[in-house]
């Protein structure tokens, strides 16, 4: 069966890493399964040594393991939230297991040398769920891209500068299960980079500016993942992204191709003012 999704993604290294040689410690991963989209992004702390490879290992880990449990099991797992919770926190800890020997010229590290936060969506056309941990921003639009109709917000500590990572000792008290209804046809996954052009202060709405040129560009039929993934890393690297955020920026961009697709290709429309 072929998948019902179009799926775009790209990830930008932040001005700030380019200045001081850092790499792009954001990374994203996405799979499909007949009907069901997995797809997670992750951000690893800059102040973490091995924190690309957290957020890579994160992404592609949790990725994997989600699709081969959809493979085995019963898609009703992906209906309960109790459920749900439980497969991930199992993925998530097996994650866990494998980081402190992942880096062979390094030997045994810590796992705080991999702190990276986690954004995760998992639907399929009868509703779903995101879960998340830490910074950054989940959304779900309706079809008509007029209303959101789920989202998950940024989770910060103390300070604003300061949030909390699936590889802290009480990662399970910070990880949100936020459900997703049948309303839902188009989904944004981004990394706290992203999150200052892309949506509102709230993190309940996305800001049109910015959201809808992208998304009238990335339905169009025309328009393949790979200029689309082309496009989103030109808008997301461009003067004005970084004028806002000099931090990495990933976004992912997820829509269900049941949905009516324009002929049409544009131009990509860069960030507006």
């Amino acid at each position: 069966m072929p998948s019902t999704w179009k799926v775009v993604g790209a990830s930008a290294r932040g001005e700030a890493h380019i200045k001081s040689g850092l790499p792009c410690q954001d990374h994203y991963s996405f799979e499909t399964l007949n009907d069901i989209l997995v797809a997670i992004v992750c951000d690893g702390a800059g102040s973490a040594s091995h924190s690309d490879k957290g957020a890579r290992m994160g992404s592609e880990y949790l990725v994997r393991s989600l699709i081969e449990a959809a493979r085995s099991q019963r898609t009703d797992i992906f209906r309960d939230e109790a459920a749900l919770r439980a497969l991930v926190e199992t993925k998530i800890q097996e994650l866990r297991e494998e980081l402190p020997n992942c880096d062979e010229d390094s030997g045994t590290l810590e796992l705080s040398a991999f702190h990276a936060t986690l954004v995760g969506l998992i639907v399929h056309p009868g509703g779903g769920f995101f879960f998340h941990i830490g910074d950054g921003a989940a959304l779900a639009l309706n079809a008509e891209h007029t209303e959101t109709v789920a989202f998950s917000a940024p989770e910060n500590g103390e300070f604003s500068d300061q949030t909390y990572f699936y590889t802290m000792d009480n990662w399970k008290e910070h990880l949100r299960i936020t459900p997703i209804d049948e309303q839902a046809h188009t989904f944004l996954l981004m990394s706290d980079g992203t999150t200052p052009f892309c949506v509102n202060r709230s993190h309940d709405h996305v800001e049109p500016r910015f959201f809808q040129p992208v998304n009238q560009y990335l339905v169009q039929v025309d328009v393949s993942a790979e200029m689309g993934s082309q496009a989103l890393l030109k808008t997301l690297s461009s003067d004005r992204a970084n004028s806002i955020s000099k931090d990495d920026k990933t976004l992912v961009w997820a829509t269900s191709i049941a949905e009516r697709l324009v002929a049409n290709v544009a131009n990509p429309v860069p960030i507006q003012e």
